[in-house]
């Protein structure tokens, strides 16, 4: 099981306006870690849409792995505030991002560092890990904001008109050329079919069809460079939704999906859903990060 315990790793942060030492959290990880951490994210898979979906590689990455389809969002149930919270393993409260929109805090984060930002996981394989390679690729342009891009050894906005094929073809081709040691890969899908269509609908069960299959091109990827057997591939969601609507405080809303799956980890559902928080911290344990003392998440026994 994975825990955190106070450390004594020591860095500059601001503190309420002023330069301080940030005391860092140690935490246990893995007794291996893998040397391929892969992220994709699907905007709007709602936890309990996936058992109605046709999506043969996600689910057979939950057969093999670790899993649940009730892990929770902060509130309100939106992408920015969402996606922010899963990359700063952290709250509203800590990190000011307060609506599905947000491009900058509300108010000021409760720690930041060099960069003015609140710690995200890009900034700390930054500060950590400075010689890992690291890539965000994403479709929608609010993800610009949710992390420090400038952190990013590779970082490429695609567009929501492109289509995810595109978007699956620029991260396998990075993939191809460097092997970085995290890779993240954000669809604007199955959100907008939700929003036209309704959870749950034909259309949206489609989508999530859709992007089973940029996810099997993924794996298929990582499996003919030879990194496959050295990854760990976590999928999450920021939210659900209900009929055609997000955001609001019900479980249709703030149930979402979270899998992982690979070298050393354990197979069955996660008997404690969590937060999206949490899913980012179960990330950056097995990154081999240390914690700063701001964020909240708790790694999943995994």
């Amino acid at each position: 099981m994975m825990k955190s315990v106070l450390g004594v790793t020591l860095g500059c942060a601001v503190l309420c306006g002023c330069v301080v030492q940030q005391t860092y959290l140690t935490t246990a990880r893995p007794k291996t870690l893998p040397k391929h951490v892969v992220f994709v994210g699907f905007d709007g898979l709602g936890g309990r849409y996936v058992g109605q979906a046709e999506a043969p590689t996600l689910k057979a990455m939950m057969e093999a792995g670790s899993w649940t389809l009730k892990g929770r969002t902060i509130l309100p149930s939106g992408s920015a505030c969402n996606w922010h919270s899963l990359y700063t393993c952290s709250a509203s409260e800590q990190h000011g991002f307060d609506n599905w929109n947000t491009k900058k805090p509300v108010f000021d984060a409760a720690m930041t560092g060099a960069n003015g930002l609140y710690p995200d996981i890009y900034s700390e394989m930054r500060r950590q890990r400075p010689d890992a390679e690291t890539g965000y690729v994403y479709e929608w342009d609010g993800m610009g904001f949710v992390v420090d891009t400038n952190a990013c050894s590779y970082s490429k906005y695609i567009g929501e008109k492109a289509g995810a094929q595109v978007t699956t073809d620029a991260a396998c081709a990075y993939l191809r050329a460097k092997k970085p040691a995290f890779l993240s890969v954000v669809s604007d899908r199955p959100d907008g079919a939700g929003d036209r269509h309704g959870w749950g609908s034909p259309e949206y069960l489609a989508d999530v069809k859709m992007l089973d299959g940029q996810l099997a091109q993924i794996v298929k990827t990582l499996k003919e460079i030879g990194i496959y057997d050295d990854t760990v591939i976590v999928v999450s969601s920021d939210h659900g939704g209900v009929k055609k609507e997000h955001g609001h405080r019900c479980l249709e809303c703030i149930e979402r999906t979270f899998v992982v799956c690979g070298p050393g980890i354990k197979a069955g559902e996660i008997p404690y859903g969590g937060a999206i928080y949490d899913a980012g911290a179960t990330m950056a344990a097995l990154l081999g990060l240390d914690f700063p003392v701001c964020w909240i998440g708790r790694p999943y026994d995994v």
